[in-house]
């Protein structure tokens, strides 16, 4: 593999990107990391310290000229600028510019600057739930699941996963979920594609890690228990109440709309999103690139916890304040 690689970041001051950035100073094969973003993070101006060189690119995914520019000159670009939307509150066509108009932007670049390696992080949106409501157990990134995303998120990421796969055929890829293993996958994928790009381009990989297998709430409940042990896992609120609490809600935002915003706690979306099962059972991306988690059950868990508790106690201090 080459040496001495200039790579870009979309998105990089945000949440999956800065772990990306965070990866990418500590690899010897890169000699400068740019970040493409609207604004320029804290976090992120602390790593000029480091001694790969850190380029910061103010600029707006949607103008494509901006994003030509940035994308000058680069090596790899790995793809995860995009406007975050699970309560459906922005526009469609707010989400449509930013999460396709936007990814469309970066193919272009690429392809007019002669970048050969794109990585774009998709999101399990794109997948479902779907508008038939239908399961996903134990499937892989081959298993067909038919229908439409319900999430107009969802819509918009499929959307921009089409775009990428039909751009260079075997020369784009992509990755989903989040957290610092999946920054992690980012980086050997990026790395890997170019030794193996016939085999990975154009492929889906599903990020995974070590987490055991159980219910969201029983897995939640495992991790605050270990912040505060008399937490207790309340009784279970049958899916009709919650459906017509979430259904009036929906109601009262169309009446006070004229005269105030209100912000939905769950969307009838989300409230599918968290009664349909889904799980994944693959070894897909350690089959062809070798990935393996960066850090095991014990210690993700141990890191999640120690990030929870600096949260709620920032929280108590800014209440205090």
């Amino acid at each position: 593999m080459a040496r001495d690689l200039v790579y870009l970041v979309t998105g990089g001051c945000g949440f999956i990107g800065e772990w990306i950035v965070r990866l990418l100073l500590k690899e010897d094969y890169v000699t400068e990391v740019k970040i493409f973003d609207l604004n320029e993070s804290e976090a992120i101006k602390l790593l000029r310290t480091a001694s790969t060189a850190v380029t910061f690119v103010e600029g707006d995914i949607t103008d494509y000229s901006q994003i030509l520019s940035a994308v000058k000159g680069v090596d790899v670009v790995i793809h995860t600028a995009a406007i975050v939307d699970i309560l459906d509150i922005f526009p469609f066509k707010k989400l449509e510019a930013i999460n396709v108009g936007g990814t469309e932007n970066v193919v272009n670049a690429c392809l007019a600057m002669d970048v050969s390696y794109l990585v774009y992080t998709s999101s399990l949106a794109a997948v479902g739930p779907n508008t038939n409501n239908d399961p996903m157990v134990r499937v892989t990134e081959d298993t067909f699941y038919p229908g439409e995303p319900s999430l107009s998120y969802g819509r918009t990421k499929a959307q921009a996963e089409k775009l990428t796969r039909l751009a260079n055929g075997q020369q784009v890829m992509k990755c989903k979920y989040m957290f610092s293993n999946v920054a992690w996958m980012h980086l050997l994928a990026a790395r890997q594609m170019q030794l193996h790009p016939n085999l990975m381009g154009g492929q889906a990989y599903y990020a995974y890690d070590d987490t055991p297998f159980k219910q969201r709430f029983k897995l939640n409940h495992e991790l605050f228990t270990k912040i505060d042990h008399t937490i207790q896992i309340g009784r279970r609120i049958p899916y009709w109440k919650i459906w017509l609490i979430v259904v009036i809600q929906n109601l009262l935002k169309v009446i006070v709309k004229p005269f105030w915003s209100l912000k939905p706690f769950m969307t009838l979306s989300i409230l599918k999103l968290v009664s349909i099962a889904y799980c994944y059972d693959t070894d897909k991306a350690f089959r062809h690139f070798g990935y393996k988690p960066l850090f095991t059950w014990l210690e993700s868990k141990q890191r999640t916890c120690r990030w929870l508790k600096q949260e709620i106690q920032g929280q108590k201090i800014e209440k205090e304040n």
